[in-house]
Formats: C-alpha cells, structure tokens, sequence
C-alpha cells in the first residue's frame, strides 16, 4: 500500500460526512481497511506520518485528519486497557461491628474511620490496608498480616494482636492499653508515637512465630 504523498482519509471509518473539496486537494486516496471497518495501530501511524508530511493538502484539513485518524486510535487503547482491580471498601462503615473477616485476604482494603468494633480478623491479610482512624478495640485480629498498613489514629484498646506482623506499619496516632495483647508481635520498622512505644515495651514480651522476630527488640525496647 503506497503512503508517500497521498492523503488517508479515515472519515468514512470514523462516520464523518466526504468533503469535497479534499478529494479534489489531492489525487491519491487511501481508505484504511475499509471492508474490516477498522484500521490497525501500525498502519494508523503509517498514515499519520504520511498525511502530516505531505503538501497536497492544506495546512486545516491535515490538522482534521489528524483528528480523526487519534479517535480510533484511542479508543483502541481505552478498550485494550485491563480493568483495575477494586480492593474491598469498608470506609467510613458503622456496620462492621462483630464482623466475621476471619483469614480473609484484604491486601489494600479501605476500612477509615470504620467501626470494627469485636470484629474477627484473625489470620486476614491486611497488608497495605488503609485502616485509618478507625474503631478496633476489642477486635480479635490474631496471627493477621497488618504489613505496611496505615493505621494512624486507630484504636486498638483492648484488641488482641497476638502473633501479628505489623512490620512497616503506620501507628502514629494509634492507641493501645494494658488490656491490648501484643504478644509475640513483630512491630519491625513501625511508626510509633514515642510515648505510646514506651507504654508498649512494658507490655511486650514472646518472638514472632512468622518472622522469628523478638516483640521487645522489634519496639526497641531497652534491656
């Protein structure tokens, strides 16, 4: 197919009425798969280049060319593209109280400002979940994967996080009592308010059964 100098005219492929006076601008004219209704990446560019570069046409009709040679072209990208993947989405959510989340797998999952309140998340998988001022006191989320999860302002009095890896994890803001089981939790890299790290090391004791790690030397507790 020849593409020097010669203009490829896609209107009929986009829907766009003839214009006369383009067909008489140049002499050669290229409808690009016209019988499959559609023309190929390779060959858009092909005609993108060619119809840009000649001088048979004026200076407006190369640019409306180009526009309608782009339509095709982006919505064959737009189609092509994978869906993304919708994490689940708790936010702001009252009804989570007691909840049943046992061993479930919500990687990045949205729970701010959520109530999860007794809530059971023993053994889920929380890695990279925004769990950002929400309410956990008395939630059981034992031998669950808090890696990387911000959990800012959130409140964990009275929950239990016994053999949990919280490595990574953004606690700034976060509460936790005397009555809060950290047994054996892995705290590696955490965010900690200074005080709250403190009152944590008096309650620290056990090794991380995942990890291996020491709880008292993942806080930086002093000997």
């Amino acid at each position: 197919m020849e593409f020097d100098r010669s203009v490829c005219f896609v209107s009929s492929i986009c829907g766009f009425p003839l214009n006369s006076n383009l067909l008489q601008s140049s002499p050669k004219l290229c409808v690009i798969n016209r019988s499959q209704n559609r023309f190929t990446r390779r060959e858009s560019r092909k005609c993108s280049i060619a119809m840009l570069n000649t001088t048979d046409i004026t200076r407006q009709s190369k640019i409306l060319l180009a526009v309608f040679i782009s339509i095709p072209i982006a919505l064959s990208l737009t189609m092509s593209s994978p869906a993304i993947a919708v994490r689940d989405n708790y936010d702001h959510n009252q009804s989570l109280v007691g909840a049943d989340f046992h061993g479930k797998d919500l990687t990045s999952a949205v729970f701010t400002k959520a109530n999860c309140q007794a809530a059971d998340f023993s053994s889920a998988i929380l890695r990279n979940a925004n769990i950002e001022d929400a309410n956990f006191i008395e939630a059981n989320l034992e031998g669950a994967d808090l890696r990387m999860v911000l959990a800012t302002k959130t409140k964990f009095n009275r929950a239990s996080l016994k053999n949990a890896v919280l490595e990574g994890a953004n606690l700034v803001g976060a509460t936790f009592d005397r009555d809060t089981d950290i047994t054996n939790v892995d705290f590696t890299d955490a965010l900690l308010d200074s005080y709250m790290g403190k009152k944590l090391c008096i309650i620290a004791k056990g090794t991380n059964p995942v990890t291996g790690v020491d709880t008292r030397e993942s806080l930086m507790c002093p000997p």
